[in-house]
């Protein structure tokens, strides 16, 4: 059973990363049509990708089964016995 607290954060790092892919894609598009791209622009696109794989990362290593299975974090410990 998921809890409530891990629905949510499922759904924001969800929508979190779909508008940091558009904001990459769109942002990306216009400077197509640029004569020149500044530093700004470097950082947005470099700033939507590292939101995009923390998005990803969030919605990797949450613990979905809430003592059914481990999560990713917590199956660490069980490799080294």
């Amino acid at each position: 059973m998921v809890s409530e607290m891990n629905k949510l954060i499922i759904i924001v790092a969800s929508m979190g990363c779909l508008a940091f892919i558009m904001l990459g894609f769109s942002w990306g598009e216009n400077l197509l049509n640029q004569e020149y791209i500044t530093r700004f622009d470097y950082l947005i696109l470099m700033f939507s990708g590292m939101g995009t794989i923390l998005c990803i990362n969030v919605l990797f290593l949450i613990d979905n089964y809430k003592g059914e299975y481990q999560s990713l974090i917590q199956s660490d410990n069980s490799w080294s016995k």
